[in-house]
C-alpha cells in the first residue's frame, strides 16, 4: 500500500526522532503548507547529520526504505557540491530527499527558526518556517537549480500568505547577505509588499 505524503513525512519523523537527529521539512512541501497549497510527489528533509546518527539511520530504515549508502555516506562527509541522498520507501515507493545541513548561513537559519506545523491529525512535525521557506527557494533559483515557475509561486504564495507575520528586515537583511537582494525585490512586489 502507498503512503500518503502526509505519513510518509510522520514515519520519517518518528525514524529521525528516535534516532536523534534534528530535521526540518523543507521543499514544496513546507512552502505549500505555509502558502499556496500544491501536490507534490516527494518530501525534502534537511538534516544535521553525524557519523553515529547516519549509521543509526542507516539500521533503523533497513528492509523498510532503500538508502544509497555510499551516496549518504558522501554527503555527511560534504564530498559532492550539493550534500543530499534519498530514503525510498520499499512498500510505497515513496521518496525522500535528505539534504545534510552544513555550516552556512542558511543551513543554521533552517534548523534554529524551524516550527512545529500540524500535518495531519494527531502529529506535528518539524517544518522550514516561512522567512526560510523563501531564502531557500530564492537560492535555489540563482543558482540555477530551479527556475521553474512553480517555484516562483511558491515563494510568492508563502509571501502573501505571512505578510503580517514575516520579519521583513530580517528577511531583507539576510537576502542581501546571501546576494539575493534583487530576486526578493521582485518577490516582495509580486506578493503585493
Amino acid at each position: 500500500m502507498t503512503r500518503s505524503v502526509p505519513e510518509l513525512i510522520e514515519r520519517i519523523a518518528q525514524i529521525f526522532d528516535e534516532v536523534g537527529i534534528e530535521y526540518v521539512i523543507g521543499g514544496s512541501f513546507a512552502s505549500s503548507m505555509l502558502g499556496e497549497p500544491r501536490a507534490t510527489q516527494d518530501v525534502d528533509v534537511a538534516v544535521l547529520l553525524d557519523e553515529p546518527s547516519l549509521e543509526r539511520l542507516l539500521s533503523i530504515t533497513e528492509g523498510e526504505f532503500y538508502v544509497p549508502v555510499e551516496a549518504a555516506r558522501a554527503s555527511l562527509a560534504h564530498a559532492v557540491p550539493m550534500p543530499s541522498f534519498n530514503l525510498v520507501d520499499l512498500e510505497g515507493h515513496g521518496k525522500v530527499d535528505v539534504f545534510v545541513l552544513g555550516d552556512s548561513v542558511l543551513d543554521r537559519r533552517q534548523i534554529d527558526h524551524r516550527i512545529r506545523v500540524r500535518i495531519a491529525d494527531g502529529f506535528e512535525a518539524w517544518v522550514t518556517a516561512p522567512v526560510e521557506v523563501v531564502l531557500r527557494k530564492l537560492l535555489w533559483m540563482s543558482l540555477g537549480e530551479n527556475m521553474s515557475d512553480r517555484q516562483w509561486r511558491d515563494v510568492v504564495g508563502v509571501l502573501s500568505a505571512n505578510r503580517d507575520s514575516i520579519d521583513l528586515d530580517d528577511l531583507r537583511s539576510t537576502a542581501a547577505e546571501l546576494g539575493l537582494a534583487g530576486l526578493l525585490v521582485e518577490a516582495l512586489r509580486q506578493a503585493g509588499e
